[in-house]
């Protein structure tokens, strides 16, 4: 069985305020190899003083705008231990990490299975200080995860609800506040939990797999793009969980499509474990919760939102 490998960087390069990146040939991106193309991007090296093949710009696919950039499996060098087949983000602009921030992408993977698939890597780094900040993963086994550390500060693949289909697309939404990290899939919060604590500044991203099989597309990433968040939200009748933080009794505000009668709210932690459920979804008590950050998944059988909720 594979292991997702929460490592240390060992090479590197920059990250973020307000900037998108949807690879089109307005950005300076043109159909074929992505390396050299921009200033701020690079490809894996072969050993050799070149570079790998297959990491391409392409117009055969797309979530925004007509281009995307292709991580391609690359057949010559086999299996990796580690993730590091792929492209490499450094931008202009780097970004205190203490300040918080936001970033989204739209992933689009061509096959899983438990065997011959590869693990596809989106990771936020400090690449000064040679440490991660986060990885999301789009696993071999169809799951969505992310990593950090848990309650004792040790590092993990912090638990989710998300899986991942085939041949669509996806979108991811990273928002950091300063103390949790929280995990949107197509715009549905499924984890949060706390970074990685190595660094001080985010000014990597990494679009990578172990190439074990299987293409990935990558398209429309988001740096502190608060507009675009918004506007991702408002289309969306979504439920309202106030006052958060909470100290002891938080109220819902249903969406319109909800069934109130059928409703019910489950509680859960930052590692997955229930720890409280309601059938009255009104109002909720969480007073004799812990201070932390919890999860609250409401759901009527048919409709599934969830929310994070921080206990003072």
């Amino acid at each position: 069985m594979k292991k997702v490998l929460l490592s240390l960087l060992v090479a590197g390069t920059g990250l973020l305020s307000a900037q998108v990146v949807s690879f089109e040939q307005s950005e300076g991106f043109f159909p074929g190899d992505l390396n050299g193309q921009v200033e701020e991007w690079s490809i894996t090296g072969d050993g050799a003083g070149g570079f790998i093949s297959g990491q391409n710009v392409t117009d055969a696919m797309s979530s925004d705008g007509s281009q995307s950039f292709h991580n391609a499996e690359v057949m010559e060098y086999g299996p990796q231990e580690n993730i590091v087949i792929g492209g490499f983000y450094n931008p202009s602009e780097v970004i205190p990490f203490a300040s918080g921030f936001t970033v989204s992408y739209d992933f689009y993977g061509t096959e899983w299975d438990a065997l011959n698939t590869s693990d596809f890597m989106f990771g936020i780094a400090d690449l000064e200080a040679g440490f991660y900040i986060t990885q999301v993963y789009f696993s071999y086994d169809g799951s969505v995860l992310f990593t950090g550390l848990d309650e004792m500060g040790v590092a993990q693949a912090h638990p989710t609800t998300g899986t991942w289909t085939t041949n669509t697309w996806h979108n991811i939404r990273l928002e950091y506040d300063g103390l949790s990290m929280s995990l949107y899939l197509d715009n549905e919060l499924i984890s949060s939990g706390a970074p990685f604590d190595g660094g001080s500044n985010v000014d990597h991203i990494r679009l990578v797999h172990d190439n074990y099989g299987g293409d990935a597309y990558y398209d429309n990433i988001r740096i502190n793009d608060t507009a675009s968040t918004n506007d991702i939200a408002s289309t969306k009748s979504v439920s309202a969980v106030y006052p958060n933080p909470a100290k002891d009794v938080v109220n819902i505000k249903l969406a319109n499509d909800f069934n109130a009668a059928k409703t019910l709210v489950t509680v859960t932690n930052v590692s997955g474990k229930k720890v409280a459920s309601f059938d009255s979804v009104n109002k909720v008590n969480v007073a004799n919760l812990p201070a932390g950050v919890y999860i609250l998944t409401i759901t009527d059988g048919t409709k599934t939102e969830t929310k994070k909720l921080i206990k003072k």
